[in-house]
């Protein structure tokens, strides 16, 4: 575990802030660092994924990529679909905050090296 490391200590979520274009462009960056690291998170043993943190990041990237739901089917279960229609209204920016802060809980609990280099990935996105 790294303790020292929390998606605030690494100012994740105030990069996410939508009050200047800068913010936004540096939250793009890090929200990509963290949507390419989470596809391979199932392919790592060190980490511990559940299906709840599946729905989870299904649901905040496609609010944050998409936004609202406005398919009677978005080629998932209903489940996530649900899940998904849970987060309508939210806006882009802040649907990236929870992903990007939910990818790096999964890396923070999993400490290995591999994972803390996938962190400093994600610090370093602009």
């Amino acid at each position: 575990m790294l303790p020292y490391l929390t998606p605030h200590s690494l100012n994740l979520s105030p990069a996410f802030s939508l009050s200047s274009p800068a913010d936004s462009i540096m939250a793009k960056g890090k929200f990509e660092a963290a949507a390419e690291i989470a596809k391979n998170l199932p392919r790592r043993a060190s980490l511990k994924r559940s299906g709840s943190d599946e729905l989870y990041l299904y649901t905040y990237y496609m609010q944050a990529t998409a936004g609202d739901n406005t398919t009677q089917r978005p080629g998932a279960t209903l489940k996530a679909k649900e899940a998904w229609n849970s987060v309508k209204g939210m806006p882009k920016g802040k649907a990236c905050t929870k992903y990007v802060d939910r990818v790096v809980a999964i890396l923070i609990a999993a400490g290995d090296s591999e994972s803390k280099q996938s962190l400093a990935r994600i610090e370093q996105a602009k």
